[in-house]
């Protein structure tokens, strides 16, 4: 009975694991595609506005203003606003000096939390469409074409492709640069099949009549915020040809922070979402937890397969040699951390260290959900 249980963990625990690595991203070609490009309003264009949360912005905040107020649309259709969480540098300085009667300052004095700065923004405004974006993020491409997509009564979101841009000492870049990549082709392949797994929080749009109010706890704003529309069968769209850019953080303790604090918010964000996950709608319940779901739990994945794998390899040599790969994976891992640590950066193990360190910190980050240790009010990264 106990090698049964045994045997069933680790085979389930392998399943999900080879499922959302493999044979998930295959799947998506064999849906029917639902989704067609945008099309021109038949009428006039949306208002839109960009709501920027910032806390102690002043190095990014001037350049994302300009960026933002470059955006090629009708000036008389786009304002900015931008949310001051407690800034005590000279965010809210540049903000009231940059000259655009577009741009809006609100203020918050202490420390809020993101999602109670967006809440606020949103209610502010009298706009069509809630551009969400990010102070550090640059924006480039067919912004035109990205609103478009709100033409098609169905769609209640658009999201815009995620790039990284490597600078300083940026350790952790070559795996995130690839699996960015990756992300952004499935993201693609779901909106065009009528699924979901949220959109790229960096830089994504909303219909203002689809908005409703942020709960105020950690959790990942770009899928919660979509999560009513999303029920009432609204469609979410993903636009490549709008890009936000943004740059990795320079070294692997940064990242690791970063991830962590993840962690949390996907904890969050499964706990926020559970009708993602209905029966009644399939294609989102599929794409949600096979890209997302399955994801943010890899880690305790890892783990049962690990424990389980050691117990069942003392009697059977087919799960010795599966217990072997599995520590020749966490030794590669371990060596790749030492050689960064003195100066070398092997392909190979390096891959293999930056893998397992990012699923230290979703470990690390739901055990931090669970103690009630997350916090909706985010520091400012080194990036």
């Amino acid at each position: 009975m106990l090698e049964f249980a045994l045997t069933t963990l680790f085979w389930i625990s392998a399943g999900l694991m080879l499922h959302a690595c493999v044979v998930y991203p295959l799947t998506l070609r064999f849906f029917p595609r639902r989704y067609r490009a945008p099309f021109d309003f038949d009428g006039p264009l949306p208002s839109v506005a960009v709501l920027i949360p910032a806390y102690n912005e002043k190095q990014v905040i001037g350049e994302k203003l300009k960026n933002t107020l470059a955006l090629e649309y009708p000036a008389d259709k786009l304002e900015v606003i931008v949310g001051s969480d407690g800034s005590t540098d000279n965010t809210d300085k540049i903000v009231i000096e940059s000259g655009d009667p577009r741009v809006r300052l609100v203020r918050f004095e202490g420390r809020n939390g993101k999602p109670r700065i967006i809440n606020a923004l949103a209610d502010v405004t009298q706009a069509d469409i809630l551009f969400l974006t990010d102070a550090n993020v640059v924006i480039t491409g067919d912004f035109f074409r990205f609103i478009n997509h709100f033409s098609d009564k169905t769609v209640a979101a658009v999201g815009a492709a995620n790039e990284f841009a490597v600078r300083g000492r940026a350790k952790v870049a070559t795996g995130e640069l690839a699996y960015h990549r990756y992300v952004t082709t499935i993201k693609q392949l779901e909106s065009q099949i009528g699924g979901f797994s949220g959109l790229e929080g960096a830089a994504y749009a909303i219909r203002k009549t689809a908005w409703q109010p942020l709960p105020l706890v950690p959790m990942n704003d770009d899928i919660v915020a979509l999560y009513p529309a999303i029920l009432s069968g609204g469609r979410v769209a993903f636009e490549t040809d709008l890009v936000a850019k943004e740059d990795l953080d320079d070294t692997v303790r940064d990242e690791f922070k970063r991830r962590i604090r993840m962690g949390i918010l996907n904890w969050g964000t499964v706990a926020c979402c559970p009708g993602l996950l209905s029966p009644f709608r399939p294609i989102v319940a599929y794409t949600y937890f096979s890209h997302k779901v399955v994801l943010w739990f890899f880690p305790v994945l890892m783990v049962v397969a690990l424990l389980t794998n050691a117990l069942l390899a003392r009697h059977n040599s087919f799960y010795f040699v599966l217990f072997v790969a599995q520590l020749t994976l966490y030794i590669a891992s371990a060596l790749g951390g030492l050689a960064a640590a003195c100066g070398l950066k092997i392909p190979v193990l390096y891959q293999a260290f930056s893998f397992v360190t990012v699923m230290i910190a979703f470990l690390i980050g739901g055990v931090r959900f669970l103690l009630g240790h997350g916090s909706s009010v985010w520091e400012r990264s080194a990036r």
